[in-house]
């Protein structure tokens, strides 16, 4: 039999080493934002887009058409969190990348306040919520989304704010707390299209507690968010939010992938989501009951149940990446906090997860070694900017952040979603390839080599076949520097790769 005196010295050790955990945790992500920032080392062109979209935003174009003088639009992506970044790069007088990179700080501090207040509400102490909440930089999930300039964090913070505001629905007698909480789902939304899921979870948690006029309340409120953002969105962009998303929502998406979309998920949480597969593992021993009725009585494990729906479903699209499950982590760690706190986990077993996290900081930490003695993506960038030999004429590339960097708006926005969309209208992507016969473009910077197999292949995916065709006629390699490969006009000087 366990004395209480044995029981203090657990609780203490167990203080102690989750207090270490989330001040390593803390350091290690303020270090990878210092390391990795400056050399944009995890912007790509999915954070191209986002940066793009800022960009337009910021000279007066809200959502650009799918096609126009400006180039190609086409892309699935919310706008709040490109509003804020154009916002932000307007009253700071900044450039969109440096003001993104503010945005996803700012979201991280947001997500962090929110499980913070969560596990308070749920009746954890102030020093063990703290240190639970540090939990959630332990993915690489959140390490990634911290340090590029992407609407992940936002998204779930803003539904973590949510959440939190519905375990004050049921403590008072209000309807403030629903307003607000119908504003932080519906803000979600307008950052994520898949970001309902934690709005879904609230309202069944309410409605199988027996709140049922609360969860009436926040259903219609939630909706009439929604309607009215909806339509002030497609008011303002003039019917381009609206074409857009109902080319690109699905992203490609059929019903033979779709059903892989389980597979996919489980194989991301394998190659990239260790510790996330730890908490779920040791969710799934912890429980007394497998009834769904019973778990999604328990909030913590109806969001989790929804986060892993709604992953499966996104999974189930063609090139969705580790960054989509930051929402599932996240409900993880809210799940673990709940089963410590009805010790349905012993004190030792948020020991050993705490020592695991500490184990994720000796990883990332390694990682931003390897960073720091790589290449510097920003300097790489700016170089090949550089040797371009005429920078005054339209630069082409599959990566949006080159021709921002050379100060240009991008051609096309997401060359994924050119081909895409090309792949159901009928000569969307001709005056693409009339602009490369022409040589219309100065320069064409890619990240593959359209020569090779591998190159071959993402060209199918990203621009479309025919492109390559008429690039490899009308452009010559020039030379490849940081990654890339530039191709320039035939007849130009400069026709050999350096």
């Amino acid at each position: 039999m366990t004395g209480p005196s044995t029981e203090i010295v657990s609780e203490q050790r167990c203080r102690y080493v989750l207090l270490i955990a989330a001040i390593l945790l803390f350091s290690t992500t303020i270090l990878s934002i210092a390391v990795i920032v400056p050399r944009d080392n995890r912007l790509n062109h999915v954070s191209g887009t986002w940066i793009a979209l800022a960009l337009d935003t910021v000279e007066g174009i809200f959502y650009r058409p799918l096609l126009s003088e400006c180039g190609y639009g086409g892309t699935r992506f919310m706008p709040l969190y490109f509003l804020l970044n154009a916002m932000l790069a307007r009253f700071l007088g900044i450039n969109v990348i440096a003001s993104g990179y503010v945005v996803s700080v700012a979201s991280a501090i947001g997500l962090l306040s929110g499980v913070w207040l969560f596990l308070r509400r749920m009746g954890l102490s102030t020093w063990y919520a703290l240190s639970c909440s540090a939990l959630i930089l332990a993915s690489n999930a959140t390490q990634l989304a911290v340090a590029t300039v992407r609407g992940d964090l936002l998204s779930t913070a803003l539904n973590t704010g949510g959440v939190a505001l519905c375990l004050r629905v049921v403590k008072r007698d209000s309807s403030v707390p629903i307003l607000l909480a119908s504003l932080f789902f519906s803000a979600a939304f307008t950052t994520k299209l898949t970001a309902l899921y934690a709005f879904g979870a609230g309202v069944a948690w309410l409605f199988l507690n027996g709140h049922t006029r609360e969860a009436v309340k926040l259903t219609l409120a939630t909706l009439g968010s929604l309607l009215l953002i909806s339509a002030v969105i497609h008011l303002a962009s003039g019917g381009n939010a609206l074409e857009s998303m109902l080319e690109c929502s699905t992203g490609g998406m059929f019903s033979g992938f779709l059903m892989l979309g389980p597979l996919r998920l489980l194989q991301e949480l394998v190659r990239n989501g260790s510790f996330t597969l730890l908490l779920l593992g040791m969710l799934l021993f912890s429980l007394d009951t497998f009834s769904p009725l019973k778990l999604w009585r328990q909030f913590p494990f109806a969001l989790l149940a929804s986060a892993v729906l709604v992953s499966c479903l996104i999974f189930g699209s063609p090139g969705t990446g580790y960054n989509h499950l930051l929402d599932l982590h996240v409900a993880a760690v809210l799940c673990i906090c709940q089963q410590v706190q009805n010790k349905r986990i012993p004190r030792s077993g948020l020991m050993f997860i705490a020592v695991a996290a500490m184990v994720s900081c000796g990883q990332t930490s390694s990682t931003l070694i390897e960073t720091y003695r790589g290449t510097n993506h920003r300097a790489a960038v700016e170089h090949v900017v550089a040797r371009l030999p005429v920078r005054d004429r339209i630069i082409l590339s599959d990566d949006p952040v080159v021709p921002i960097r050379a100060g240009q708006r991008p051609y096309v926005l997401d060359s994924w979603m050119l081909r895409h969309v090309a792949s159901k209208r009928e000569g969307f992507i001709e005056p693409l390839l009339s602009a490369i016969r022409s040589q219309r473009f100065g320069a064409v910077v890619l990240m593959e080599d359209p020569r090779t197999s591998s190159g071959k292949r993402w060209y199918e995916t990203h621009f479309g076949r025919a492109f390559t065709k008429e690039l490899l006629i009308h452009y010559v390699a020039s030379f490849s520097d940081g990654g890339y490969i530039v191709f320039l006009p035939k007849g130009t000087e400069r026709q050999t790769i350096d």
